[in-house]
């Protein structure tokens, strides 16, 4: 699992190729819009009653890649690199 932790911090160390990848975003209300951007990924949801929001993405190919998760409210963005190696 990688966490996104109040849409303010997250850990996104390494991944290998073609992996799938869980990541947990916390910290937002409960039933707020989040968006996440990973690649050609965009997925838009809701969180849930207990404020979190997890989803699966593919780690792609080999390099780094940026994921860019935001929520409705205007301090609610973050951005990480994630490398993905063989």
């Amino acid at each position: 699992d990688r966490d996104v932790t109040g849409v303010q911090t997250c850990a996104l160390p390494i991944s290998h190729a073609n992996r799938s990848i869980r990541v947990t975003v916390t910290g937002l209300a409960s039933g707020e819009k989040v968006t996440l951007r990973y690649g050609k990924i965009v997925r838009a949801a809701k969180a849930t009653t207990k404020g979190t929001y997890t989803t699966t993405i593919s780690g792609g190919p080999v390099g780094k890649r940026s994921l860019v998760v935001t929520g409705q409210f205007a301090n609610r963005r973050v951005a990480r690199t994630l490398t993905v190696v063989r």
